[in-house]
């Protein structure tokens, strides 16, 4: 499938997920493309000015140079530096999938004009996407400035192929889409871990304490008496033959030692209380039995 990207909300868990990990294609509307035009023009107009504006690496060299001011004629030549300079990390690659999220999250940038490149380096970047092998992004070594030394060796193949113009070098490398997608992708991972917990969890309550405290509901273990809820915990236990090993007492399966763990509610007490008061009834039953064995 192919994911149209028309502004940076487009850009988001949803279309992170099926670009980077499910290896979406992506396309930039008509609508965007014309915008990137209108702000690279006006961009352009605005360096033109005088006096002229300073902007670091259009107007100004770059690294400890940044102080020096560009002449009209070196701006070109300063612009056709190529992304090889700073491609020194190392270690291990990235996972294929953080790597088309890095790219796809370079064109939040790019969608509304605002790193003031042009049509042809967006859609560009844009092809790095349509399915072929993404370059190799190494993991350590990410001492630098910014995010350079992780997007010089991701775009340098592309800005070999472009004589490439003011700003547009300075739009593959510089920002944050690195840290953007490596914390895209975590939420993504996140979420399967989250949904397995919960399911280790329902389990861990069946094992200790049998399955008929809870029952069918959306999904959602509810104590039958209606007074407690399981949030979260999907249900699992269909089908179990494991027995309860005591009452509540409403006189349902299930037991106090059930609702003081895995209460988050339970007589409108707090989650924190209802956990306290479970846990003290069971230290207490245990030291009666002690007591009458002795």
């Amino acid at each position: 499938m192919t994911t149209i990207l028309t502004t940076r909300e487009d850009i988001n868990l949803s279309s992170v997920f099926r670009v980077a990990w499910k290896k979406d294609t992506v396309q930039i509307s008509g609508k965007a493309l014309q915008r990137i035009a209108e702000c690279r023009a006006s961009f352009l107009r605005l360096i033109e000015t005088d006096p002229v504006p300073v902007i670091y690496g259009v107007t100004t060299a770059m690294g400890e140079l940044a102080s020096r001011r560009l002449e009209l004629s070196e701006r070109g030549r300063h612009a056709r530096i190529k992304a090889f300079a700073a491609a020194t990390s190392f270690g291990e690659p990235l996972p294929d999938r953080v790597v088309r999220a890095i790219v796809l999250a370079r064109l939040a940038n790019f969608l509304e004009g605002n790193a003031a490149t042009t049509p042809r380096m967006a859609l560009a970047v844009a092809a790095m996407l349509d399915g072929g092998p993404m370059p190799m992004v190494p993991s350590s070594g990410q001492g630098g400035a910014g995010e350079i030394l992780a997007l010089y060796p991701l775009f340098a193949e592309l800005s070999t192929r472009f004589d490439l113009e003011v700003k547009e070098r300075g739009s593959l490398i510089n920002g944050s889409p690195c840290a953007a997608a490596l914390v895209a992708d975590a939420a993504l991972a996140a979420r399967r871990r989250i949904r397995l917990a919960e399911k280790v969890f329902a389990l861990s309550i069946e094992a200790t304490f049998g399955a008929a405290h809870l029952h069918p509901g959306n999904g959602i273990g509810r104590c039958r008496t209606g007074r407690c809820r399981h949030d979260g915990v999907p249900r699992l236990d269909e089908g179990s033959t494991l027995r309860p090993l005591s009452r509540c007492r409403d006189g349902d399966a299930g037991g106090d030692r059930l609702a003081g763990i895995a209460c988050h509610r339970a007589r409108g007490s707090s989650g924190a209380s209802v956990v306290r008061r479970g846990y003290k009834k069971h230290r207490a039953a245990g030291r009666r039995r002690s007591r009458a064995g002795t």
